[in-house]
């Protein structure tokens, strides 16, 4: 079952509240006076961190294989997208950081409107692409380089995205109408079932420096993400008989892309508990390929840029509120759209 928006905010908030209190008498005095720019890149010795999010976006454009944007609403298109983050941090020895993250998303996508003749009829094809659960596991453990002056900071991450799906799509869903009355004219609107994440795991590999001088911090990331084998997938084909719509599954061998990703964020602490921020983030795949009736094609190159902005307060030493948004700037072959992202961030010495 997804928790509806709302009920996922209070959700949040009342366990904030009940876990702020047990924790927060026993919070390290590490982080009473810790301003976001002061924190390191891992975790301090001991220093347990639950993070808990919500995301919303919605994407009404869409970014051509050649970098144009078009319009999908124009085209009857739009994909709205609720994501719900969870991740676990633990700091060990003071430079070694284990973390242990997943979301829970549920995304619908509604599908353009055609028309098709067929011998003995005429159907106007539509519908809807639920994709509800959890993504894969992303587990890591990130190192800080030694030994660097007060106002530099560098980490290195490894680690593993295991998946977490189980089964493949489920069989497809439809209703077939006749609202004009006319023999052989059919409205048929589609419900297909996904479920997010990969069938493999895929290894991945980072780093990360920063840089702080007075009141302001500049954070820059960039992580490497393979596949380690194939997958076997599912899709589903229809054919409309008459007035009925007959179901064909097909399994196919894939290789997803490669993936790179990396941002950089510049952060301003103009109070010491509350902090803006900038950022300018990207992804890119490599390669990977997708059956079809026993031959391979590739899969088209996907880019995507955005930009955008956000802040954090500091409620307490144990307890932060984070809000943040971006945009989209350019890309290929990807839908474009607005997102907004809230959260909170719990922290625990707790031996």
């Amino acid at each position: 079952m997804i928790i509806k928006p709302g009920r996922w905010a209070i959700l949040l908030l009342i366990t904030a509240c009940f876990l702020h209190r047990a924790l927060s008498q026993e919070t390290s005095d590490i982080l009473l006076n810790e301003r976001l720019i002061d924190r390191p890149l891992t975790m301090h010795r001991n220093q347990l961190q639950f993070n808990a999010g919500y995301g919303l976006k919605y994407a009404t454009g869409l970014f051509s294989d050649t970098g144009e944007s078009i319009n999908m609403e124009e085209e009857g298109k739009s994909v709205l997208t609720h994501n719900y983050g969870l991740d676990l941090r633990y700091g060990i020895f003071g430079f070694v950081e284990i973390y242990a993250g997943t979301n829970i998303i549920s995304r619908n996508e509604r599908i353009r409107q055609v028309v098709k003749l067929g011998y003995d009829n005429i159907a106007s094809y539509g519908g809807n692409i639920d994709t509800k659960g959890f993504e894969d596991l992303d587990l890591r453990l990130s190192l800080s380089v030694p030994f660097l002056p007060d106002f530099a900071d560098i980490s290195l991450m490894a680690g593993a995205v295991l998946p977490f799906r189980g089964s493949g799509p489920e069989e497809p869903r439809h209703e077939v109408t006749n609202p004009y009355q006319i023999p052989g004219a059919y409205d048929i609107s589609y419900s297909y079932f996904n479920k997010p994440g990969n069938d493999i795991i895929f290894s991945v590999y980072g780093a990360a420096i920063k840089l702080a001088i007075q009141n302001m911090a500049l954070v820059s990331r960039a992580g490497y993400a393979f596949p380690l084998e194939e997958g076997t997938g599912i899709t589903w084909h229809s054919r409309l008989s008459g007035n009925t719509v007959e179901y064909e599954e097909e399994s196919y061998e894939y290789l997803p892309p490669a993936f790179l990703h990396y941002s950089n964020m510049f952060y301003y602490q103009a109070f010491p508990w509350f902090a803006v921020e900038l950022e300018v983030s990207g992804i890119k795949s490599y390669g990977g390929w997708r059956e079809s009736y026993g031959q391979r094609y590739s899969l088209p190159e996907l880019n995507y840029l955005s930009a955008g902005g956000g802040f954090e307060i500091m409620v307490t030493p144990a307890l932060r509120l984070y809000q943040s948004f971006s945009f989209p700037v350019s890309g290929k072959n990807t839908n474009a759209g607005i997102s907004i992202r809230t959260g909170i961030s719990l922290n625990h010495f707790p031996f």
